[in-house]
């Protein structure tokens, strides 16, 4: 009777978990740590970086510095990300260094503004969004959540170890079933295990996500692109805790042989308009250090002191300890808010609450990197 419950007892596991091989076992048993073992609530400094390019020559730069907070992680899924009770947006600008877009052959600067019209051929022509947006986080927690660092998605990919780098294992991945409705991602990339068989960083090249993008669309037919793009994303492990260390997307633009799909898919929206013609490329980067995982009453407070709006997005190029985006150059945003987007009503007094309330963040920015580190935050740029 023993035996048989022994029996019983294995074919149910293997039932459930399937005949692992080696490497699924590998990344199985990594996706488990990364899964207990990330830290639930830290703040960071964030330096972020991106760069703009029209065939191969760079056109604007974008830096910032801030506060970057996780609150409460988890590997929860949700259908899309504005259901997401996690959001990685939680960012307070310290300072910001912004170039205006010099739209290529014009010389003409185009207003940081954004104008959506859609994801057919055309819109592309017209559409256009120049400010530090959240995307590449986007796509690096549709990883985490629907990716092989969760070990409840593991069975939803293929994998194949390659050629060890030093210390580090590799495995490649590619998405084989589910897609998009157990997993919301399809795509092939890299794991990168160190030498005791943690995660430490993947790689992966065209990927789709339907976890910030075409979130209600269900069928499992592969979207054209007109990008070709590589997001990369880096982990460091501090006293058994795991935390991001860096996340960088390189995006260029491609032009469709075919032009009359409804819909394309695009990693970003682009930083201006006709991104084919102009041959736009971007790089974007962001590196995290000095990691502070407070006591709950103090990320508590820190919950209060973040932008209910949790967002990283059209504030940021206001916020600036030099030129040209000073409040004169603010105020000029929004005098072109106010001629070209009439539909946003807002009032002259909703205006200026919005100008006081971005360089308000910047103040409390400063107050809260003083007490969390001790010092007076040291400007850069």
């Amino acid at each position: 009777m023993k035996f048989c419950c022994e029996m019983l007892l294995a074919a149910s596991l293997v039932f459930f978990f399937g005949c692992d091989n080696a490497e699924t076992k590998l990344v199985r048993a990594a996706a488990h740590e990364f899964s207990k073992n990330y830290c639930r609530d830290y703040i960071a400094v964030a330096e972020i970086e991106k760069t703009v390019s029209s065939a191969d020559t760079c056109i604007q730069k974008l830096q910032a510095s801030g506060l970057w907070a996780s609150f409460g992680f988890s590997q929860k899924r949700y259908r899309a990300y504005y259901k997401d009770s996690f959001r990685v947006g939680n960012f307070l600008p310290l300072e910001v260094q912004a170039e205006d877009l010099n739209v290529p052959g014009t010389g003409q600067a185009l207003m940081p503004l954004s104008l959506y019209t859609g994801y057919a051929y055309d819109d592309f022509l017209t559409s256009y969004r120049d400010d530090l947006d959240q995307n590449i986080l986007l796509h690096k927690r549709a990883v985490e959540v629907f990716g092989p660092l969760n070990p409840k998605m593991v069975n939803l990919f293929s994998f194949q170890r390659l050629n060890d780098e030093g210390t580090m294992t590799v495995i490649s991945f590619t998405t084989k079933k589910g897609f998009p409705e157990k997993t919301k991602i399809r795509g092939t990339g890299l794991l990168y295990l160190d030498g005791e068989g943690r995660v430490c960083a993947f790689r992966m090249e065209n990927l789709e996500e339907r976890y910030s993008k075409f979130t209600r669309i269900k069928g499992s037919g592969t979207l054209p692109r007109v990008t070709d793009d590589v997001l990369m994303v880096e982990y460091a492990w501090e006293k058994g805790r795991i935390w991001t260390k860096g996340v960088e997307q390189v995006v260029r633009w491609v032009e469709p042989e075919n032009k009359t799909a409804g819909m394309y898919y695009a990693a970003e929206e682009s930083p201006c308009r006709n991104p084919f013609k102009f041959q736009i490329a971007t790089k974007q980067r962001i590196m995290f250090k000095d990691p502070v995982n407070g006591f709950p009453e103090q990320m508590t407070n820190m919950r209060e002191i973040f932008p209910r709006e949790n967002q990283m997005g059209p504030a940021l190029p206001y916020v600036s300890t030099g030129t040209p985006r000073t409040r004169a150059f603010m105020e000029k945003v929004l005098a072109e808010r106010r001629a070209h987007f009439q539909r946003a009503g807002l009032s002259e007094e909703e205006e200026e609450e919005e100008i006081r309330v971005v360089l308000n963040e910047q103040t409390r920015a400063l107050d809260l990197y003083k007490s969390l580190y001790g010092s007076q935050y040291q400007f850069h740029f």
